[in-house]
């Protein structure tokens, strides 16, 4: 069917079956400055970046370590692998390899900078990733990633940052060794904060994960969010696979990957944006 004049994107792939709508109380949070994001891998793709288990895989390829790593393993068994490697490299060459491997210098491919462009539109509280890339760290006002950022993430106002909002890396920064996650110990030893920290977090803010596919393990993963409703923007979502997360207080927000071309995130984040700056919409639901 050809596209009607005019038409955006997301209204073309919405109305296709393409893409799920977006929720008003998601719409609603964005609006009043209480919506975080909590960023994946998956954000960082279109630059060319890999994600969690390519990473390792990179890593132990380049250091010349043998490291079997199974396709489609849990969070816990990929950080059982990451910690193998910090314990056989060493922090302070494997954060060398991380860097030469994840800070992007110059112009981002053109994919990355649309993404980008359509990310930065939402008016998030904050943003809390997961990711070492340096891709968000010139838009936004870097925490660190103990108590003082924690509190900056869970007070942060709009307006109230000159340079976006606070940007909290939660496996801490490259640029800084000691504040960098990669050892058992490391976990070990800011486990009890950054639960603490996350359960607040959700408690107090509607969290959108963008880029995080919410698999099995890992921190707080196979847990109920407190607080909520909070979304997901997921590719190619089973019903089976919508529910479980549901139950875990987690709404996904689906779209077929192969029908929009991998553009669910742009598409999704583009018209999020758009509906929280339309003051004319009041409160209705997306079509």
């Amino acid at each position: 069917q050809g596209r009607c004049s005019g038409e955006r994107p997301f209204e073309v792939a919405r109305r296709s079956g393409h893409v799920d709508a977006i929720p008003d109380d998601l719409v609603q949070a964005v609006r009043q400055g209480k919506c975080v994001a909590m960023v994946g891998a998956g954000l960082s793709y279109p630059a060319g970046l890999p994600g969690f288990e390519g990473f390792l895989k990179a890593i132990a390829e380049r250091a010349q370590v043998q490291l079997g790593i199974p396709a489609g393993d849990s969070y816990d068994d990929l950080d059982g692998m990451q910690f193998k490697l910090a314990e056989l490299l060493g922090k302070q060459r494997m954060c060398s390899i991380m860097r030469s491997m994840l800070y992007l210098q110059g112009p981002l491919p053109v994919a990355m900078q649309v993404l980008l462009h359509a990310f930065r539109s939402v008016p998030f509280a904050s943003v809390v990733t997961w990711n070492w890339d340096n891709i968000l760290d010139a838009h936004y006002t870097k925490v660190p990633n103990n108590t003082s950022g924690f509190l900056s993430v869970l007070g942060a106002a709009p307006g109230q940052y000159a340079t976006g909002g606070p940007l909290l890396k939660m496996q801490g920064d490259l640029d800084d060794v000691a504040s960098v996650k990669l050892t058992q110990a490391d976990y070990e030893e800011r486990s009890a904060p950054a639960s603490d920290f996350l359960r607040h977090l959700h408690e107090s803010r509607t969290v959108l994960y963008v880029g995080l596919s919410l698999r099995d393990g890992g921190m707080g993963e196979d847990e109920r969010r407190a607080g909520g409703p909070h979304y997901a923007i997921l590719n190619d979502v089973s019903e089976e696979r919508r529910k479980q997360l549901q139950q875990k207080n987690v709404h996904v927000l689906s779209y077929d990957s192969k029908a929009t071309n991998w553009r669910g995130n742009e598409l999704i984040l583009t018209e999020l944006a758009r509906q929280a700056h339309d003051d004319s919409r009041g409160t209705r639901a997306a079509a």
